[in-house]
């Protein structure tokens, strides 16, 4: 196992959701050039993937995304061996260049930064397209122009992912009955999560978030609620997401067991 694949896979941001995390298996295997030969049906144990064509079709986005290379091997019977995969993944980003989240726990409040008068910067197009989604998702929303406050939002969370994926973050937080207070959970404590801060920044860590969120997990957290479907829903759902983000996050520390599959692929074979 090379400490180094794995950090390059985790701070990869080309890919996302169920790709991600057969990256991050792969890397658990990879030496420090990036090679590894993992038998699939090892890969399906470790990802919680139902069968080899899923597997497949995700190292297919990987070799799209020039992440990865397949190597078919034989033995000298000519019986088919397991596959060397290599992968091809950039040096990860130095520490001062992720937020202080990622790093140590911060103390800024889980509010809507109102007002800021921190200067704008570039990429304001994306910033642009990304608040209008928000607005479109969240209609009582009175605005017709983003604060600086949600553009610093905004712009944080466009260094750990795409316009694509927060829009995706956007419409899941929408489109969750628990976190908008609606049918059964009209009546459950605390408010409606439909500011861009709750929905897209890093969370300190705390009663609500015991291990806390960096970027880019935030970001996987509400790609773990798209992605899931039927067979679990409310709470629980919501308890098995916040459990498997905090697991993961300790074993990316060094601090705990492999979490395995992801809530939305357990369920799936439940």
């Amino acid at each position: 196992m090379s400490v180094k694949m794995i950090a390059r896979a985790f701070d990869e941001q080309s890919v996302g959701g169920t790709t991600k995390l057969v990256l991050l298996a792969l890397a658990d295997h990879a030496h420090d050039d990036g090679e590894c030969w993992p038998g699939k049906r090892h890969l399906l144990i470790k990802t919680g993937l139902k069968d080899e064509a899923t597997l497949r079709r995700h190292f297919r986005k990987l070799e799209e995304a020039g992440l990865m290379l397949t190597e078919k091997r034989s033995r000298e019977d000519g019986s088919q061996a397991s596959n060397r995969y290599r992968l091809i993944l950039p040096p990860s980003p130095p520490v001062s260049a992720y937020p202080p989240s990622r790093n140590q726990p911060t103390h800024e409040p889980l509010v809507e930064t109102e007002g800021s008068n921190e200067p704008s910067n570039s990429c304001g197009g994306e910033v642009e397209e990304v608040f209008q989604h928000y607005l479109s998702a969240f209609p009582n929303k009175r605005q017709k122009k983003a604060d600086e406050g949600q553009r610093k939002t905004i712009r944080n969370a466009l260094q750990h992912g795409s316009v694509g994926e927060l829009k995706r973050c956007i419409d899941a937080c929408a489109g969750s009955d628990w976190h908008q207070k609606r049918g059964e959970y009209a009546s459950r404590k605390g408010g409606k999560h439909n500011s861009l801060s709750l929905i897209l920044a890093p969370k300190t860590r705390g009663a609500n978030y015991p291990s806390g969120r960096s970027q880019r997990e935030q970001i996987d957290y509400w790609l773990a609620r798209e992605e899931s479907t039927g067979g679990m829903s409310g709470e629980e759902r919501e308890r098995r997401i916040e459990e498997w983000v905090e697991a993961r996050n300790r074993y990316a520390n060094g601090e705990g067991p492999d979490p395995g599959a992801t809530p939305w692929e357990k369920e799936s074979t439940e």
